[in-house]
């Protein structure tokens, strides 16, 4: 019995056509080489758009495997979160080191017709000539376009595009499983699976995933502009996810205080507005002692405020684990003594 290989929108599949080629070779007949030169597009029949036939008309005689296609021909992904403008420098040295060795992986890209099959309200997004809609890789396209080339080394694999979930999944999903996203983007993503997932209890779910970390993320988005861009600053700037827990819980203005006050603590590179301290006190960074008490003082007050029975337990616990016994009992009796007075 011959093996029968699937074939994809009536054209044979990519293991088929390898399969072809080693019989041709094996039995002496060499295929055709390629019309086209490594490096270069592949040569392409005019793009339809929508104004002048019907998507299931558009993009047929797909090349087979990976090729080299037209980069202005290649839409971005509406989908991705990912900013990929918001590192500069790691951009750079991708692009580097593409335009040193060449663009070795291929960029995973759909259709046009496979992708508005399932995203048609995108049809404006992506735009009138575009001929194929990026899944994954944003990184690879943007170091090409850094680098000024014509062209992006791209695979038709409209598998991911078989339904929204599972293009949604391979786009924004394996990201946030490999945690290739900072805070911001990640929760954006997780953001678009809820709305897709209709809830976030669904959402969760799809990802294997509790409600509490749904809704963890969901909270980032309510933090103030500053306190976002803090969570996807760089190095020392960059302000923790698990001291914001609680911040969606206070307003704008309270957030922006709560900012600055944990930038004078642990920024070395933050110096205050003239406007930003409060009066009597002088701008820029604060004594070692006044930090540490201004750190205390916050963190006992997020764990406190908790309605938490456990947290003063907890605050003890920790106390005890870091604080000599001797200046625990100096610590205990000063504060009796201020109770006292």
């Amino acid at each position: 019995m011959s093996e029968q290989q699937p074939e994809t929108d009536g054209r044979p599949s990519t293991l088929r056509v390898r399969k072809e080629q080693a019989r041709q070779k094996a039995s002496g007949r060499t295929p055709p080489p390629p019309s086209h030169k490594l490096g270069q597009p592949v040569p392409l029949q005019p793009v339809a758009t929508s104004d002048s036939a019907p998507a299931d008309a558009i993009l047929l005689d797909e090349p087979v495997g990976s090729f080299w296609a037209p980069i202005e021909l290649v839409a971005p992904n509406p989908r991705n979160t990912r900013d990929v403008k918001a590192r500069p420098a790691e951009l750079q040295i991708l692009a580097k080191k593409i335009a040193d060795n060449g663009q070795q992986h291929a960029t995973p890209v759909v259709t046009r017709a496979a992708y508005l099959a399932i995203f048609q309200e995108d049809e404006a997004k992506i735009g009138a000539t575009a001929r194929w809609v990026q899944g994954p890789g944003a990184r690879r396209r943007a170091a090409q376009l850094l680098n000024g080339s014509p062209v992006l080394k791209v695979e038709v694999q409209n598998d991911i595009a078989s339904s929204r979930e599972k293009f949604l999944d391979v786009t924004l999903g394996e990201n946030i499983d490999r945690e290739q996203l900072d805070p911001i983007e990640e929760a954006r993503a997780v953001e678009l699976l809820v709305e897709e997932a209709g809830s976030a209890a669904e959402a969760g779910r799809r990802r294997s995933r509790s409600d509490a970390w749904v809704f963890q993320k969901l909270n980032l988005l309510e933090l103030h502009p500053d306190v976002q861009n803090a969570l996807r600053a760089e190095g020392d700037a960059r302000l923790p996810v698990r001291v914001v827990r609680t911040w969606h819980k206070k307003s704008l203005d309270q957030q922006v205080d709560l900012l600055l006050a944990w930038r004078r603590r642990n920024d070395p590179t933050f110096t205050a507005d003239a406007g930003s301290a409060p009066d009597g006190e002088t701008p820029g960074k604060v004594s070692r002692r006044e930090a540490a008490l201004t750190r205390l003082g916050t963190t006992l007050g997020f764990v406190l405020g908790e309605d938490d029975p456990d947290a003063i337990a907890e605050v003890g616990q920790a106390i005890r684990a870091k604080v000599p016994p001797q200046q625990r009992r100096a610590l205990a009796e000063e504060l009796l003594r201020e109770d006292d007075s």
